[in-house]
């Protein structure tokens, strides 16, 4: 009786399930190539009045695996200008807009349209003559292969080492017309290839803004935000620092100046470090920490059972080097989620291997587990057995 009138005071407590809206609306994303870019448009219809305002987004979707439990987690891209949403107003029940545009190839994920009714956006009559709480319409789209996705990455990090390179040499170009002009200025060679050399960190910025800022594509994210910060640095050190000891004798900026030039080559390497070049960052490190490992599992399987107290030592081994894998410097957001993967097939094994005789079934089921995974994790990072 007790626990009956427990759960029905639960109940009258809970807060009633939310009611379903009178009103419809139905979405369709469609991923269209348009003169050499892609344009993401949700169109669709709804019996919401003329003059309602529905707000349009584009989501791309990753499922994430925690604990063992799967979600699916949106993650908006930035309609360009800043705006998150594209707002229509609608007239006859009918809404076609493009919410997204880029000259990005689309990465090989799942995009999900949203047209969200948001009570706020609305005029306060109207809402109260529409009657319903905020709610949303959805329509998925499954775009490419997801097999070729780890290869996209690559190329993203192939175009930002390019980029690299080039802000490398920009660099140097500073450095160097900065030190021949302090030794004897010509205002003319001066000012003439300031404005050519802005010109071309404004075409270099302006490349880099169509990279999508997607946490899914972690490299081509971190690879933006480094090139963004490298842009904006050579435009204030050539603008503000150099021009003003040139063209100004300002001695304090001299200081400033050749602080920033100081500090640029460690800056460099810690972009290369954060934002990798390859997947893995550094092929030469992983592999040979994978390997490491691997070879340390074995021994661990051959103690497995009567032996179990001998393998202390490779046990060790393994577990030294999964935590180094574990290090999200050395390999990026995708890389990682294989290399959780492999740890935790590594921790049945190791619950495992002292009653590997008593429970075969499961100990061929854990080693079976554990290879795969370890299997997907070379395959990823190119890495040959």
């Amino acid at each position: 009786m007790l626990i009956f009138s427990a759960v029905l005071g639960l109940l009258l407590f809970q807060d009633p399930p939310p009611k379903p809206p009178k009103h419809k609306i139905e979405v369709k994303l469609a991923i269209e190539p348009a003169d050499k870019r892609w344009q993401f448009r949700i169109s669709g219809t709804t019996d919401l009045p003329d003059k309602t305002v529905l707000r349009l987004r584009v989501f791309a979707i990753e499922v994430v695996t925690i604990m063992g439990e799967s979600r699916e987690e949106e993650e908006g891209l930035c309609y360009r200008g800043g705006a998150w949403y594209k707002d229509v107003t609608l007239k006859g029940g009918k809404f076609s807009e493009i919410v997204f545009d880029t000259a990005h190839k689309p990465y090989s994920l799942r995009y999900r349209g949203r047209a969200f009714y948001d009570t706020e956006s609305q005029d306060e009559e109207l809402a109260k003559t529409i009657g319903d709480e905020s709610f949303s319409a959805k329509d998925d789209v499954a775009w490419g292969d997801p097999k070729n996705f780890d290869a996209e990455l690559r190329e993203a990090a192939k175009s930002i080492a390019d980029d690299l390179d080039v802000i490398q040499r920009l660099f140097s170009e500073v450095k160097n017309m900065f030190s021949s002009q302090r030794a004897r200025y010509v205002a003319k060679d001066w000012l003439g290839w300031k404005k050519e050399f802005l010109a071309r960190v404004d075409k270099l910025r302006a490349k880099n803004d169509e990279r999508w800022e997607l946490w899914a594509a972690w490299v081509e994210r971190q690879g933006r935000f480094r090139v963004t910060d490298f842009c904006e640095m050579l435009k204030y050190l050539v603008e503000d620092e150099c021009a003003a000891v040139l063209e100004k004798g300002d001695e304090e900026a001299l200081k400033s100046a050749q602080q920033t030039i100081s500090r640029f080559p460690e800056r460099f390497e810690e972009a290369r470090e954060v934002v990798g070049l390859d997947a893995p960052f550094d092929i030469e490190t992983v592999t040979a920490v994978t390997k490491r490992y691997a070879a340390a599992v074995e021994a661990v399987k051959k103690t497995a059972g009567a032996d179990w107290d001998k393998g202390a030592e490779s046990r060790g081994a393994a577990r030294d080097a999964i935590l180094r894998l574990s290090d999200q410097k050395l390999v990026p957001r995708r890389g990682y989620e294989r290399v959780v993967r492999v740890a935790g097939s590594l921790t049945r094994l190791l619950e495992l291997g002292p009653d590997a005789a008593s429970k075969p079934d499961a100990w061929k089921r854990a080693v079976t587990v554990h290879d795969e995974a370890l299997r997907d994790f070379m395959n990823y990072a190119q890495i040959k057995p």
